[in-house]
């Protein structure tokens, strides 16, 4: 982050991807809550459903975008563009077979899915709603989701991000119209899968005239060998993502699917601002790695972690005690199911609060690139995910499923921290692991002043928001008062760097 380039790239990045979760979190409660209303709970269930089982796409890639971003520093750090069209061409190539063999694995689905649902849906509404949905993310895959890798490595996401960002209000747009017009449900799925098609043959056609790749060279498949050792890591993030749903979908209603997609409404909303640090950082780590600037990633490392710690615990905490009382405003009339569970609210906000907090030695890993010394970790986290939450689903239905993550992701933590901290970073794994003590402590501060608080009838938005504005108030004061004390140093440092980049940006947005 000292290289100005490195540091401004960061911060459009970072900007860009905060606008983008903002607004597709804003977009995740209309959408899902106009779905409930207008269709009914089993319909945003089944869709939230087939959207899952799509997404095993991300595990048949084989782990390939992390290895190419990692051999992509390196090319764009030495500014080889023979190197990056060759690694550009491999992993265009392979994301093609991987997009060939999703239609035959969406065939299956088709035929296989619906005899989960048939209790509540028609084989032929469900086989077809699975083919409509999967539009866009054949499209993904086989025209942009190469170039895609390419402007992360080159730390210019931020341009995806953008078009990103009005395609989501694009959508929103459709959707609601195609809704208020009495369109079923397929209809509406179909409006959005077109419109987020746009992006891959966007990307396509940008990343090959702005970078010249040169399309006739040889592909260089050497150059993401890595994909096989990342491909552990990518089946951890797979189970992590589509264990409990998936279990959910054998074990019980689209109804109990629905609740549990309407409570990670709000703890993936928040999740997902954070680790759009991680997007912008990440590749910012991979060139400091990259020229060997290891002093530089230590003074790094101890920023992005202040900031992971410091926005979790301000915005984790508060949404532990808001949870519920937004989702009983959130499914107010809403009677087909019961919407409010305070137990698994709580975990729900927890293992998202706990995936933020990793987030610094993964971004870590992922710039160095290694996946191959780390693979056993991830696949004890996965082991541990599916047994766990198997164990626990029957008797314990959405509790189950979520204590089943939570236990994973605690061991990844431990395990990363201890690598990440000895064999990359060289400092006492009491560093790392004295932050989250700090964090604990600090969350059971904010839970234990804000019992204080008088909860209003969460009859309406406006009530909840009333009592939000405290809550949330007393949060971000006590996070930066333990952190200013038991953090001084790093808290004086990243605000510098913070407003010292920030700075440089605004002086040369102008031109």
């Amino acid at each position: 982050m000292r290289n100005k380039g490195r540091g401004e790239k960061a911060i459009y990045n970072v900007t860009a991807s905060i606008l983008s979760q903002v607004v597709a979190m804003i977009s995740g409660f209309v959408l899902p809550h106009l779905i409930i209303r207008n269709f009914g709970s089993a319909y945003n269930g089944i869709t939230s459903s087939v959207s899952q089982f799509l997404s095993v796409i991300a595990l048949l890639r084989g782990g390939v975008g992390g290895a190419t971003r990692v051999a992509l520093y390196k090319a764009l750090a030495n500014k080889d563009i023979d190197q990056v069209s060759s690694t550009i061409k491999a992993t265009e190539l392979f994301m093609r077979r991987i997009a060939l063999v999703f239609v035959g694995f969406i065939v299956v689905l088709s035929c296989l899915y619906p005899l989960f649902v048939k209790d509540e849906f028609s084989w032929l509404f469900s086989a077809s709603l699975v083919l409509i949905i999967s539009i866009s993310t054949f499209a993904q895959y086989f025209f942009g989701i190469t170039y895609q890798f390419l402007l992360q490595a080159d730390q210019r996401q931020y341009i995806t991000t953008f078009v990103d960002i009005l395609l989501i209000l694009l959508n929103v747009g459709i959707s609601v119209v195609l809704i208020k017009a009495g369109a079923g449900i397929h209809g509406v799925k179909l409006g959005s899968a077109v419109v987020f098609s746009i992006l891959p043959f966007f990307l396509f056609f940008y990343c090959n005239k702005h970078y010249r790749i040169k399309r006739n060279v040889k592909p260089d498949f050497s150059s993401i060998g890595q994909r096989w050792d990342a491909f552990f890591h990518q089946l951890a993030a797979f189970i992590h993502g589509n264990t409990d749903i998936t279990l959910l979908t054998v074990f019980y209603s689209q109804k109990v699917i629905s609740v549990y997609t309407t409570y990670y409404l709000v703890g993936n909303g928040i999740r997902k601002i954070l680790l759009t640090i991680s997007s912008g950082i990440e590749a910012a780590f991979g060139d400091i790695i990259a020229k060997k600037e290891y002093n530089v990633l230590q003074e790094d490392l101890r920023i992005y972690e202040t900031i992971i710690h410091v926005l979790s615990c301000a915005l984790f905490s508060p949404a532990l005690i808001l949870i519920t009382p937004f989702v009983r405003v959130y499914t107010i009339g809403v009677v087909d199911i019961n919407y409010l569970r305070y137990e698994f609210g709580y975990l729900v906000v927890v293992s998202e609060l706990l995936y933020c907090l990793r987030s610094p030695y993964e971004a870590i890993l992922n710039a160095a690139g290694h996946f191959k010394q780390t693979k056993k970790y991830a696949f004890v986290e996965a082991g541990l995910n599916l047994v766990v939450s198997l164990c626990l689903v029957i008797n314990f239905e959405l509790i189950g499923v979520v204590i089943g993550t939570i236990v994973a992701i605690i061991f990844r933590i431990v395990a990363y921290g201890f690598y990440v901290d000895i064999k990359i970073v060289h400092r006492s794994v009491w560093t790392g692991m004295m932050r989250y003590l700090v964090s604990g402590l600090t969350i059971f501060i904010i839970c234990l002043i804000c019992r204080f608080v008088a909860m209003p009838e969460m009859s309406s938005y406006r009530n909840w928001i009333l009592y939000a504005i405290p809550i949330t108030l007393i949060s971000m004061i006590v996070t930066v008062v333990i952190n200013s004390l038991l953090y001084k140093h790093e808290m004086i440092i990243t605000w510098q760097k913070l407003t010292s980049i920030t700075k440089q940006v605004l002086k040369r947005s102008p031109r």
